[in-house]
């Protein structure tokens, strides 16, 4: 089952029944932000990094933008109310530990890193392959997390931000494996949902999920996968991963495997009330609370009135001035999204 979007939005309100002098139900507000689904992209490479390459012309790092752009427009434009962001959007160098840092900082549901695969002498090898963080179950994995993860020897502090891990080393890619991710489950789930429209595409080939040690994906701490959408060295696959088609299919792919794994192809429901404070004669408008709806509610030891809940902000903004008019002190729409 995949994970579905309610489990990672956050309430506005904790509710707690309590008695209230007038016989309606009063509520505690526990006054929490509401942190909009925050999903990561991240273009593999990027600068003088250039990533895997077929020729003097193709490039991965480049691939891997077009490709994310696609995928951060759609899904902005689909849900306009996350918070979609992209580690590099345009031809820089980002660090591994900086893209994580940015997944992180930004307290992100997902991340997926997207990437081109290659490999040398077999150019009949061809496929995507999505991976999440753990021990390789073959060299072939290995190599591909060796190759993703030199790009840390580009970088200006080398080894520092990493632990002083010897990635060239085998031990050093299974000490990095094998370190337990909170999120294991919910990375293989979302890699499974992607590998699933690759393999259901008639133009391209899934080589299934598989794991790995990935820098970027051991320092992230949310789900976390990391997309090889096909083999450069490969002529049916570069084919695809260069023409306008084969770049809109892929992104379609994967934006709906995002889609599929958080469990909704709409955007969130929006809620709008208005919330009363600072009532100064409570006992002479008892009957009039009640026949506005008004619900008691208690914060910090003071209470408080929500309105019913309205559609949209407009039907919350013409009910302001009728609740002024009973002499509260403060009247304010809130947006609670579920």
């Amino acid at each position: 089952m995949f994970y579905h979007l309610n489990k990672y939005i956050t309430k506005l309100l904790v509710v707690l029944c309590l008695n209230f002098s007038f016989n309606l139900n009063a509520q505690e507000i526990n006054p929490i932000s509401s942190k909009p689904f925050t999903i990561v992209i991240d273009p593999g490479h990027g600068g003088h990094d250039k990533g895997c390459h077929a020729g003097s012309h193709i490039h991965e790092k480049n691939i891997n933008l077009e490709i994310s752009n696609m995928v951060v427009q759609e899904l902005r434009h689909k849900y306009p109310h996350f918070n979609i962001i992209e580690t590099r959007t345009e031809d820089i160098f980002v660090p591994l530990h900086q893209r994580a840092q940015i997944a992180n900082t930004s307290q992100a549901d997902l991340f997926i890193s997207v990437h081109c695969n290659s490999v040398e002498n077999a150019s009949q090898v061809r496929g995507s392959e999505t991976y999440v963080m753990g021990l390789h179950s073959a060299e072939e994995n290995l190599a591909i997390a060796k190759r993703e993860n030199s790009s840390i020897y580009l970088e200006e502090n080398g080894l520092q931000a990493y632990g002083n891990f010897d990635l060239n080393s085998d031990e050093g890619h299974i000490l990095m494996s094998m370190a337990q991710s909170a999120h294991t489950i919910e990375s293989l789930e979302l890699a499974s949902v992607i590998e699933e429209g690759f393999a259901n595409h008639k133009e391209f080939r899934s080589r299934g999920v598989k794991q790995a040690g990935f820098v970027v994906l051991y320092m992230t701490a949310m789900p976390s996968v990391l997309v090889e959408m096909g083999y450069a060295t490969n002529k049916y696959d570069r084919v695809l991963l260069t023409s306008d088609y084969g770049k809109q299919e892929i992104a379609n792919i994967l934006t709906n495997a995002i889609e599929s794994y958080i469990g909704t192809d709409e955007s969130p429901i929006e809620k709008y009330y208005v919330l009363l404070t600072g009532l100064a004669k409570l006992d002479q408008i008892e009957s009039d609370l009640a026949a506005y709806d008004l619900e008691p509610i208690l914060s910090n030891g003071s209470y408080h009135w929500r309105s019913p809940y309205f559609d949209s902000q407009d039907e919350a903004y013409a009910k302001l001035n009728e609740y002024r008019e009973l002499g509260f002190e403060d009247v304010q729409v809130v947006k609670l999204v579920d």
